[in-house]
């Protein structure tokens, strides 16, 4: 495989150099200034831009050692670049920010002469079959033969040899030499260097994909730029260098990645899922802990029918019991080792019907010992603390959530607890509680107790979720029978409503702080609709002795019964109109009326002395 892709790329390669030296070879070549250039053929192909054609000779690259390939500069160095190492894992070597062996693999051991590999896949590009990594790589291949995909074949008997020498391009006798003017007999360009490499066309798969079908030849060879950059060659379509699609023949002490360190990243894949071997062929398998399984037939254990305690009867095996009823038939105690594991969702363990009750269907210890917790049903060996726990000291069943106690039953006291394992009473909840249903006393003396709260405020009780917004709820009702009658809360207004019959008796918001008695929207700290009966009504404002003070300006008689025209009611006291609109603001009032009445109180201690002094004027005139 490997010198039929040095043959066709050695076919490509010419191309470049015989237009960069415009040699014209012999009758069969052709070398127009532009277009297609043939070696061998007076008409290329017109999807190459060089075709060489032979049926007796072949095409040399520069050849060197590693040493010397490595001396190349990476600052000069292009990818495709392209060499021959003579050693050290002799073979092809392109450049690609690095230098990468072409069709490198790694090591195969120990298949049959014979075997088949992947011989059912069809051929394309992503068949692949990688042995062996970049690091740990194939030395060498032995091998008579390749057969390629047409049908033909190529043997890897001794063919002529690879020589070159002298530093220019040289062509004899139907033969080129470049670095050399003694190309090689059997070799149609000889190229020789020791400190470059050799170019051919490069160009992205898109450049790539637009060289038509139609003119593509087999053997066809550029090198990709993007898209997993690398030499490509066409044959009935692009097929990149290096992959192969089955292997056959090998020898039968072949090794298989023998270097590579053991480890489950350490993988062979041969096949697909979808396409894989129809049958192995192999005597013997070693496991990593240096154990060999034979695949000999008369290296495993073989079920037989006898009259020892396990007996094999038409495909029922019967441990203890010689008629077995099924396919697993055990008579007798069994004692386990391992896990019991069922496979399907709809098996299950089945247990006859007792006689005498009780008859456990299952014992969880042995008996007369004290054993520690253990638990009776896991979630997965995964989730062991997953499951249903027995505690044998205390005779409790515990549900557990990663080790923790969810639900605690006691079988000596009754009592239940959930998120405590130790519960105090008949039914013990720490945490919160969410009811889906009443809570229903069967006794009048029953009650809901809270404890002291060590904060305030610590609320006994919340209405709604956090972070909602609630439609009306009766906080208390009366009973199902009176769902109407109680105490009601309206989330969207933040108040209380005392209702008797679904009408709001007294409403509190909690928002104003106004209190209404048959108004559900106070306005007022307490607005009333309705008689108010009290013995005293005490309102705090402020009084009226400023009345008496020197420098209150009290109006004329004849000021005031301007006024009193005028505005029809007395100054400082609300008219009439509004009194009906806003209501009568009492305290407001009786600062007014006590107004009034100290400003009457001087009205008449000033027509008194006016009277004392007309009464003197009148009696000075009586004498």
């Amino acid at each position: 495989m490997k010198q039929h892709l040095q043959s066709l790329m050695a076919k490509a390669i010419f191309s470049i150099i015989a237009l960069l030296f415009h040699y014209h070879l012999s009758a069969q070549n052709v070398f127009p200034a532009t277009g297609n250039v043939g070696i061998g053929t007076a008409a290329p192909s017109s999807s190459a831009l060089l075709e060489v054609k032979s049926t007796n000779s072949g095409i040399l690259i520069p050849r060197m050692t590693q040493a010397q390939r490595d001396l190349i500069p990476t600052s000069t160095a292009v990818n495709g670049l392209l060499i021959y190492q003579t050693n050290n894992l002799p073979g092809f070597y392109y450049y690609n920010n690095g230098w990468v062996a072409i069709g490198a693999n790694t090591s195969l051991s120990n298949l049959s002469a014979t075997t088949l590999i992947n011989a059912s896949l069809s051929p394309g590009v992503t068949n692949t079959l990688t042995l062996g990594t970049t690091l740990k790589r194939w030395s060498n291949i032995h091998t008579y033969g390749v057969t390629f995909a047409d049908g033909s074949v190529q043997s890897s008997a001794a063919s002529p040899a690879w020589k070159s020498s002298g530093p220019n391009v040289y062509f004899t006798t139907g033969n080129a030499g470049i670095g050399t003017n003694v190309p090689a007999e059997s070799a149609i360009l000889d190229i020789k260097s020791t400190t470059k490499g050799l170019l051919i066309p490069r160009m992205t798969q898109a450049q790539r994909d637009a060289i038509l079908v139609s003119a593509a030849i087999n053997g066809l060879l550029i090198y990709q730029t993007n898209n997993a950059p690398g030499f490509y060659y066409y044959s009935n379509g692009w097929i990149p260098l290096g992959v192969n699609s089955a292997l056959s023949n090998l020898s039968p002490n072949t090794l298989i990645n023998s270097g590579l360190t053991p480890g489950i990243t350490n993988n062979l894949t041969l096949g697909t899922a979808a396409k894989r071997w129809k049958n192995l062929y192999t005597h013997a398998i070693t496991f990593p802990d240096g154990t060999v399984q034979s695949t000999a037939a008369s290296a495993s254990s073989q079920w037989k029918s006898g009259t020892g305690t396990i007996y094999f009867n038409t495909g029922k095996v019967g441990m203890g019991t010689n008629a077995p009823l099924t396919t697993l038939h055990v008579v007798g105690d069994q004692t386990m080792g391992g896990n019991f594991r069922f496979t399907s969702d709809t098996q299950s363990i089945q247990f006859a019907n007792p006689v005498l009750r009780p008859a456990p269907m299952m014992y969880f210890f042995e008996s007369g010992i004290q054993n520690p917790d253990r638990m009776v049903f896991a979630h997965s060996p995964t989730f062991p603390n997953w499951g249903l726990q027995y505690v044998d000291v205390n005779d409790r069943f515990e549900f557990l959530g990663a080790g923790i106690s969810r639900l605690s039953i006691n079988l000596g006291t009754g009592n239940i607890g959930i998120g405590t394992s130790e519960p105090v009473s008949k039914f013990h909840i720490v945490g919160s509680q969410t009811l889906a249903g009443n809570l229903t006393f069967t006794e009048g003396t029953q009650s809901i107790q809270f404890a002291n709260p060590g904060a305030t405020p610590n609320p006994m009780m919340f209405m709604f979720a956090s972070g909602t917004v609630n439609t009306e709820r009766m906080v208390i009702a009366h009973s199902p029978a009176y769902p109407t009658w109680g105490l009601r809360y309206t989330d969207a207004s933040d108040k209380f409503d005392f209702i008797g019959a679904g009408t709001s008796r007294m409403t509190i918001s909690l928002g104003s702080g106004n209190v209404g008695i048959g108004v559900t929207s106070p306005a007022y700290k307490l607005e009333v609709c309705g008689t108010i009966r009290a013995k005293e009504v005490r309102v705090e404002t402020g009084w009226c002795d400023y009345v008496f003070e020197k420098d209150y300006k009290l109006r004329t008689l004849e000021e005031l019964e301007s006024y009193i025209n005028a505005n029809k009611h007395l100054p400082g006291i609300a008219p009439a109109a509004e009194v009906e609109k806003e209501g009568l603001k009492v305290a407001e009032m009786n600062k007014a009326m006590m107004e009034k009445i100290e400003e009457l109180t001087l009205y008449v201690i000033q027509l008194s002395k006016e009277n004392k002094k007309l009464q003197e004027e009148i009696n000075a005139l009586k004498k």
